[in-house]
């Protein structure tokens, strides 16, 4: 494998029959089992807050950027990173990584955030569009902070 060749991590939500995948240049930093910090008074999209080192990072629940009602979070996360900021991301468990040459076919969707199709071997991946989300979920949270102020 070349250093260069694009990789994909694998995850799914529980309960869900779903597989997502996101290419690992876009994130930060994986979690198996972050403890997060719930926040009572914080709004539902906003699941708690996660230690990274001397950092605290918003955890959010991806499922507000993807149409997955049937699956559920649980403590796996993923942290991308912004121009400046960190937002974590909440997943039930991470299942696999692939390489782009491993990638069968490619099919496109009409979703904003989930751009392609993936089928690697006899199994298909929605590729999640950090990049757009993590722009998505920044705003949101900023929007968040300047409600509260008012």
């Amino acid at each position: 494998m070349k250093h260069h060749e694009s990789r994909y991590l694998g995850f799914q939500f529980r309960g869900s029959g779903v597989r997502y995948c996101v290419d690992v240049t876009r994130l930060f930093r994986v979690e198996q089992r972050a403890p997060i910090y719930i926040l009572p008074w914080s709004r539902r999209e906003i699941l708690g807050l996660c230690r990274l080192q001397s950092w605290w990072i918003p955890v959010l629940d991806l499922r507000m950027f993807i149409p997955d009602e049937a699956g559920a979070v649980g403590r796996a996360v993923m942290i991308a990173q912004g121009e400046e900021d960190f937002v974590g991301f909440a997943v039930d468990r991470f299942i696999d990584t692939f390489t782009k040459r491993a990638i069968r076919s490619v099919q496109r969707q009409d979703h904003p955030y989930l751009p392609f199709r993936f089928r690697v071997g006899k199994t298909e991946y929605a590729l999640v569009d950090m990049n757009a989300i993590v722009k998505e979920a920044l705003k949101r949270l900023w929007n968040f902070v300047d409600d509260g102020i008012k």
